[in-house]
């Protein structure tokens, strides 16, 4: 008999599925494989066993790095150290938080353990691990979650959306806390439950805004909650939406029970949990006291210089200087003739760079209209465009706070009054994309660039930048040279039965799309060739004209259509080019692509050259 076979805790998991938390038991990972998640992270599914019952168990995302260093294994003991039961379609299932492997993996299975959701039906748990157990109502007790006594809060009345007995609930007070209060690790809540009950700080709000679609018009406000575990995006609707969007405050802590959830969108949704939160009538959503047990918004801040290494499209923090804000500019959108409001707002930082803001809408209204004084601006989840250069800009779900009181931001304040505003700011587009290493001076050959596969920036997620000459040979028309996207989030658009085109996730219509470019192009020099993907600002610079208008051309005026295809090739052009590794149906490769591409401009590229002579002679 092996050394672990009499450790294992006797009716550990009849314990644990009655809802008995109070322990730490030792089982034996019965079972273990790798389940799909739509949002990309590995979710390891296990059966548990204490050697007479078994029970399906789920790890919690942030174990699987024992499982991929081979430190969790089939058939390995483990003690549990923080776990909750769920029900999920009459299934007793395990969500494991946090465990310690105790041995490496056995040879043999411990036992004969015999699955609790088998065909028997759910055993009955022994009478006396009842008063462990949560009672019928309550929800399970989890590690690091917080215990509220009756006494913590004076009893109020809830307010009710609407102002009646319809909406969400929204208490001023902690009620109902009689006894204790428990609350789900917002990482462990899944559609197929009830009664769970989450606690967090909210640490992303959006602003409250209008859209239409085809069944009518409406307006909708969300944000981001957060607790140790996790984040999860929670949206509302219609009056609702305007009651939130007046009462949720960034950074105060909230509960949240009887909400709806749905499959998280990960194209709109940078959220941890798998899952997102729709507030119905029946919705409690209560203020609660801080009690410092939940972590303080997590900003990830980026210098204005480090924007060069971060890839396009990507969402960022800053933290910056206002040095200059423009006036509003009045926009007609082509597609629906709405009224567009934009203003530019230029922010600088310790890196000596600027870079120029975008705000739409509301915003660009009512956020910021001078830069007297010198304001700092937080931004949180802007987006990191390439935009006639390296470009941010507002989102619906961007958060921004002037002067926040963040010791970041005073520093940053008192370094600019001290120092910065008598140094010279140069934009971070005068670095021409930036790069790992390599400056826009410098000049690769293809057959460098090629090789710089080899070396580690090329698998940072950010990828390597660099620039090279050379002569555009081919355009490749196998396939769509652009694609139908959505005017406002360049999002693809596909025809509706309408006769209009239709953005899939906002169920919006348009008549008209606005076509963008993705082009397949080759180039070469005199050590090789490469083929590079040219998107739409980098290929409207060799093309000449938008997508958009080549569309119609193509239809209407197919010579000049193949003129202009033609016109770039044989021709010479400075391209500032990123490798980053990718993977497709299991193949690592590595793409290129074009953040910005220029004619030679033959007195410029004369004194590079005259540069790279000097320094073989020094």
């Amino acid at each position: 008999m092996d050394q672990w076979d009499s450790k294992l805790t006797k009716e550990a998991v009849n314990r644990m599925v009655s809802g008995d938390t109070s322990f730490q038991p030792v089982v034996q990972i019965a079972e273990m494989r790798k389940v799909p998640n739509q949002k990309g992270s590995d979710r390891w599914r296990c059966q548990i066993s204490d050697g007479g019952h078994s029970c399906a168990a789920m790890l919690a995302s942030q174990l699987n790095e024992l499982v991929k260093n081979n430190e969790l294994q089939n058939l390995s003991i483990v003690q549990l150290k923080e776990f909750i039961a769920n029900t999920i379609q009459g299934r007793k299932v395990l969500v494991i938080l946090n465990l310690e492997v105790r041995s490496p993996p056995l040879t043999h299975k411990i036992g004969n353990p015999q699955d609790i959701n088998g065909k028997s039906g759910v055993p009955k748990p022994d009478p006396s691990l009842q008063s462990a157990a949560a009672s019928p109502g309550a929800s399970p007790v989890s590690a690091g979650s917080s215990e509220v006594k009756g006494n913590a809060a004076v009893k109020r009345e809830p307010w009710r959306s609407g102002g009646g007995s319809s909406g969400a609930i929204l208490r001023v007070g902690a009620e109902q806390v009689s006894g204790s209060q428990h609350f789900f690790p917002i990482m462990t809540i899944n559609p197929y439950q009830n009664r769970w009950r989450i606690r967090g700080r909210v640490t992303n709000k959006g602003a409250l805004r209008k859209y239409q679609n085809a069944r009518g018009e409406g307006q909708v406000m969300s944000f981001e909650i957060a607790d140790d575990s996790g984040s999860i995006k929670v949206a509302c609707f219609q009056d609702m939406a305007k009651q939130m969007s007046s009462r949720i405050v960034m950074g105060k802590t909230y509960t949240i029970a009887k909400a709806n959830l749905k499959q998280a969108d990960a194209r709109f949704n940078q959220c941890t949990s798998e899952w997102e939160m729709m507030l119905n009538n029946d919705s409690e959503v209560e203020p609660f006291e801080d009690d410092g047990s939940i972590a303080q918004i997590k900003y990830n801040f980026v210098t204005i210089g480090g924007l060069a290494t971060m890839e396009s499209g990507s969402f960022i923090d800053i933290l910056g200087v206002v040095i200059e804000v423009s006036d509003i500019v009045e926009l007609t959108s082509r597609s629906t003739g709405d009224l567009l409001l934009k203003r530019s707002v230029t922010l600088t930082d310790r890196s000596e760079k600027s870079i120029a803001l975008t705000l739409w809408g509301d915003l660009a209204q009512n956020l910021i209209s001078s830069a007297e004084g010198n304001p700092i601006l937080l931004c949180k989840g802007v987006k990191r465009g390439d935009f006639q250069g390296i470009s941010l800009d507002s989102l619906r779900s961007s958060f921004f706070e002037l002067n926040p009181a963040m010791d970041e931001a005073f520093t940053l304040k008192g370094w600019y009054d001290a120092t910065g505003k008598s140094l010279k700011i140069e934009s971070v587009n005068s670095m021409a994309g930036g790069g790992i290493g390599l400056n826009d001076t410098e000049r690769l050959t293809i057959k460098e660039g090629i090789e710089l596969k080899e070396k580690d920036q090329v698998n940072d997620p950010k990828g390597m930048v660099f620039t090279i000459r050379a002569v555009l040979v081919m355009i490749k028309k196998d396939r769509d040279l652009w694609y139908p996207a959505d005017p406002e989030t360049n999002k693809k658009l596909v025809p509706s039965s309408t006769g209009k085109w239709r953005n899939e996730v906002t169920s919006k219509e348009y008549d008209d799309p606005n076509y963008r470019y993705v082009l397949n192009v080759n180039a070469q020099d005199h050590t090789g060739t490469m083929w590079l993907s040219f998107f739409d600002e980098a290929a409207q610079t060799i093309i000449g004209k938008s997508a958009t208008e080549m569309s119609d051309l193509q239809e209407f005026r197919e010579n000049e259509y193949e003129r202009l295809l033609e016109a770039p090739l044989l021709k010479p052009y400075v391209l500032r080019v990123r490798a980053k590794q990718d993977t497709w149906q299991d193949e690592v490769r590595v793409k290129y692509q074009v953040l910005k591409a220029s004619p030679v401009d033959f007195g410029t590229e004369s004194r590079v050259v005259m540069e790279e002579i000097g320094k073989l002679h020094q």
